[in-house]
């Protein structure tokens, strides 16, 4: 792997995937927790931006067709990622395999 992951601003590994992912559920959604959350570990970041950038990677993955932030879980062949912006991330497999975008 020749990819500088200190280089990225923002560093997930599953069970960091899975706390985010709690978040969504609507009652921590309607109290504020959700969007203090986020903002307190992913500054500049909002949740559905967040979401929406790693679902579009395959690193998450919808679960039932809930209308309000459905319930997302990680992928399970996900080691970590690491994100700069949506358009700036890294995604390293557990089988070692990286891919950038």
């Amino acid at each position: 792997m020749d990819v500088d992951l200190a280089a990225y601003a923002h560093h997930l590994d599953p069970d960091d995937l899975r706390k985010l992912f709690h978040h969504g559920h609507w009652i921590p959604v309607l109290r504020g927790i959700t969007q203090a959350y986020v903002e307190r570990h992913y500054p500049g970041w909002s949740w559905n931006a967040r979401t929406a950038v790693l679902e579009e990677a395959g690193v998450a993955h919808r679960l039932g067709t809930r209308n309000m932030h459905p319930h997302f879980v990680p992928d399970r062949f996900v080691e970590s990622v690491h994100l700069n912006s949506p358009d700036d991330l890294c995604i390293v497999w557990i089988d070692g395999s990286v891919t950038v975008r």
